[in-house]
């Protein structure tokens, strides 16, 4: 019952992290995309990839080849969902390139 109780916390610790940084590079993205002129908007994604790409530089050592225990769980959550942000960001300027008319 036990490893059950961590598992499902585990799960949410990841579910939060990787939904509220998500969410945020969504808006950052956005509000990028607002601020630029109508012929360079496919460039919005890439300073939300270098937002999160500095966190998560910094977040790396700190919690990579630790014992686990909650605090670096979660520090290994956040920084997943900063890399999975870093990959979105450059993906979206991709496809918004080669999409663009």
């Amino acid at each position: 019952m036990d490893q059950l109780a961590s598992g499902v916390a585990a799960i949410i610790i990841l579910a939060l992290a990787v939904g509220l940084v998500l969410g945020s590079s969504e808006i950052l993205t956005e509000m990028t995309r607002t601020r630029l002129p109508n012929g360079w908007r496919w460039l919005a994604p890439l300073p939300t990839a270098a937002i999160s790409g500095g966190p998560f530089a910094l977040l790396r050592p700190l919690v990579l080849n630790k014992p686990i225990d909650l605090f670096v769980f979660a520090g290994l959550c956040v920084a997943l969902s900063l890399l999975i942000s870093v990959g979105r960001g450059l993906g979206l300027t991709i496809v918004w390139a080669v999409t663009r008319r």
